[in-house]
This record gives C-alpha cells, sequence and structure tokens, in this order.
C-alpha cells in the first residue's frame, strides 16, 4: 500500500498505525452487531424486515435505481440497479442499516452473471466469479 509522501513527513509512523487500526475497529461489526445483521439480512429475505419505503431514481447515465429507505432515510433492503434498457438487472443485494452485507450480484447487459461479492459490515470479503452462484443467482435470458 502507498502512503503519501506528505502523510509520511507529517506524522510518525506509530500515529499512521494506530489511525488506520482505530478506523478499521470503529466501522468494523463486533458479535452482537453481526448476529443482529444476519437476523436482519434473513427478515429481509423473507419480506419481514423492518417498515421501509421503497424509492426509485433514474441516474444520469440512464441507470434505473430502486431500494428501500427507513423513515429516518437511512438504506434498508433490496438495492436493485437496471441497465439503461430497464429490463436487465446490473446489480442487486441488500442493504442494513445503510451497510452492503450478504451477496451482491452482479450482471452483463445481456443478463449473464458476471461475479458476485460477499460483503460483511459493508466491506468485500469474498469473490466468485464463475458458477455455482451463491444464492441460486441465474442468468436473466
Amino acid at each position: 500500500m502507498e502512503i503519501d509522501p506528505y502523510v509520511l513527513e507529517s506524522f510518525s509512523e506509530i500515529e499512521i498505525v494506530v489511525h488506520v487500526l482505530l478506523l478499521i475497529t470503529d466501522v468494523w461489526c463486533n458479535a452482537d452487531e453481526s448476529a443482529e445483521v444476519m437476523k436482519e439480512l434473513h427478515a429481509i429475505k423473507t419480506a419481514q424486515g423492518k417498515p421501509t419505503i421503497q424509492k426509485e431514481v433514474i441516474s444520469k447515465r440512464g441507470f434505473l435505481q430502486i431500494w428501500s429507505e427507513q423513515e429516518n432515510g437511512i438504506r434498508h433492503g433490496f438495492f436493485t440497479t437496471y441497465w439503461e434498457d430497464k429490463n436487465v438487472m446490473q446489480q442487486r443485494g441488500i442493504i442494513v442499516e445503510g451497510r452492503q452485507e450478504g451477496i451482491w450480484t452482479y450482471w452483463n447487459k445481456v443478463g449473464k452473471v458476471e461475479n458476485q461479492i460477499l460483503f460483511w459490515c459493508d466491506r468485500p470479503i469474498e469473490e466468485k466469479t464463475e458458477s455455482p452462484w451463491w444464492d441460486g443467482a441465474e442468468d436473466q435470458t
């Protein structure tokens, strides 16, 4: 990993290491949070999650995005993006309390699964680039 020379001149090595470790532990989920995330992932998948409002927008590039939010505006639930033709999904995954969680699937423009990424606490932890796909994901053709 490269570190900007200005940072190296301005801070000691130990200060940089401590800052990075604080950032990592600040965001990472503990055991109780992990259990809650698993419970909420299951609830969302089975349509039993917290009450949400569905939103959608067409981006400047023409992608249709559909997601769910809690009343406080935090994304929570399925998040789906469609390619410009609005018929083929480009990506689909679940957001729990504003964080990407679980398996996110990505399709190309003809609807063939390109890859999947497993997220935990908003971090990618594993990627799959060939079948068999997790969660029974399949091509849209």
